[in-house]
């Protein structure tokens, strides 16, 4: 939908006073019967005025007319735009008419935006061990010497079997973790990609 701007333009002659409402974003004021806003006054030029609005802003440009257009006092160069600010005093014909342009509404087409972050799906390093401490080094004499009482079964040996059942059980602990911190991402992924398809269907 374009946007549809609208104007009051306000017109005073001596003690009379009248309005029109524009809906254009260039329109002409003058004594024709063509023009957008009609004045009929002998000074006022067949087409005196043309209103623009451009950038957001109204541009008024005398189009040759036979007594002239004043804006805040100054005479206009013909031809030559110039910027219409509200509240400025614009005047045709040495003061005869005056004119008073005022920008009632302007419609705007209204957009949702939506910032969805990107999710992240990087699988967090784990540090693992670069070595396993399996307890106290069993030597030789330990099996054989005479004063050794530990036998290949001993306290060390079993020491050292229950370290690494309980490291073997942390890594398989940790490896589901990851799996499911995996499977909770692809869920999120899924969850956003059904936002977005149906924000879609709402333009």
């Amino acid at each position: 939908m374009s946007d549809v701007l609208k104007f009051e333009v306000e017109v005073k002659k001596g003690d009379s006073q009248s309005s029109s409402t524009v809906t254009k974003e260039t329109f002409v004021v003058g004594r024709a019967p063509t023009c957008d806003v009609i004045i009929d006054h002998p000074q006022v030029s067949r087409e005196h005025l043309r209103v623009e609005w451009k950038d957001e802003k109204i541009f008024i440009t005398d189009l040759g007319s036979s007594h002239g257009t004043s804006l805040n006092g100054k005479p206009l160069t013909p031809k030559k735009s110039s910027q219409y600010i509200s509240g400025d005093n614009l005047t045709f014909a040495n003061k005869v008419v005056s004119i008073t342009i005022n920008q009632l509404s302007k419609s705007q087409t209204q957009s949702l935006q939506i910032e969805l972050s990107t999710p992240d799906f990087s699988v967090p390093q784990v540090p693992v061990p670069s070595s396993i401490d399996l307890g106290p080094k069993i030597t030789g004499t330990h099996f054989l010497g005479a004063t050794s009482k530990v036998s290949p079964l001993g306290a060390a040996q079993v020491d050292s079997a229950e370290q690494i059942k309980k490291l073997i059980q942390k890594r398989e602990n940790e490896e589901q973790a990851l799996q499911n911190l995996a499977e909770n991402q692809k869920a999120r992924h899924l969850q956003l990609e059904q936002i977005v398809s149906q924000l879609s269907t709402l333009d």
